[in-house]
């Protein structure tokens, strides 16, 4: 048996309609005429619909976070439409009133220990990160040439791939890996991307001797997969201040992460 889901979005839009033929008034002491009697009495044509112009933009105060648009209590100039129809009608805004600004101004105050607790990540690290995981990428050795997996080829391997970064924020496997060795052929190791050195973002490699055609390797790797290889699926992780430098122990920090120790 298949489930249909239908998903209702309600907007708001307003219409200045007019009447097609402007009926005469009713003489006074008469009765006003049906106006079913004349169905063109009933029509009417659009002479503005607010969609089909520019609805410019307003200013609003955010009443929680809002990826792309700001944090909790925040001033915010965004879209009339955005406004209107989703962060009004989803209670996530309300418009920055002067009796709302002075309102919310004061309970920022009161909440502010509390929200200063609060670990708020930059939306543009929040994107760089979204696409540095998809990448699963071909780290390139030698089949003649010893060679120890570490942040240098890591640094080439990304340049390679178009992605270019202070070598420094790149962190090699905790564990070793040496070649030649075409057993590690396909080989996935998990090493770490420090993004102005505040945004750790895990990443996936895998292990192509430089002889191997790497378009036929998956572009994709699933859980198992990972699970096969010694790895589990690891979430960004974001420090307050830029701490995270070359002498930083990253590896160990998410380790301890990922077994739920931090």
């Amino acid at each position: 048996m298949h489930t249909l889901e239908i998903v209702i979005v309600y907007l708001q839009s307003t219409w200045v309609l007019r009447r097609v033929v402007v009926p005469e008034a009713t003489p006074e002491g008469q009765f006003q005429r049906d106006p079913e009697e004349l169905p063109i009495m009933m029509r009417y044509e659009v002479v503005e619909n607010e969609n089909e112009k520019d609805p410019g933009s307003v200013k609003i105060i955010l009443l929680e976070d809002v990826e792309g648009v700001g944090n909790q209590f925040d001033v915010v100039e965004v879209n009339r439409d955005l406004a209107r129809n989703n962060l009004i009608l989803g209670r996530k805004a309300v418009y920055a009133s002067p009796f709302d600004l002075k309102y919310y101004s004061q309970l920022r105050e009161k909440m502010k220990d509390e929200l200063e607790k609060k670990v708020r990540i930059p939306y543009d690290y929040i994107l760089v990160a979204r696409e540095l995981v998809k990448i699963i990428l071909p780290i390139h050795v030698s089949l003649v040439n010893p060679w120890t997996l570490d942040r240098s080829i890591l640094h080439c391997s990304l340049a390679e791939k178009g992605i270019f970064v202070d070598e420094d924020a790149v962190f090699s496997p905790k564990k070793e890996y040496k070649g030649p060795d075409i057993g590690l052929e396909g080989q996935l190791v998990r090493f770490y991307l420090v993004v102005c050195k505040q945004y750790i973002v895990p990443m996936v490699g895998r292990i192509s001797h430089i002889t191997s055609d790497t378009s036929k390797q998956p572009a994709v790797v699933t859980d198992e997969e990972l699970l096969a290889n010694g790895l589990v699926k690891e979430e960004p992780l974001f420090y307050k201040s830029p701490v995270v430098d070359s002498t930083f122990d990253v590896n160990d920090l998410m380790e301890r992460r990922s077994k739920g120790m931090i």
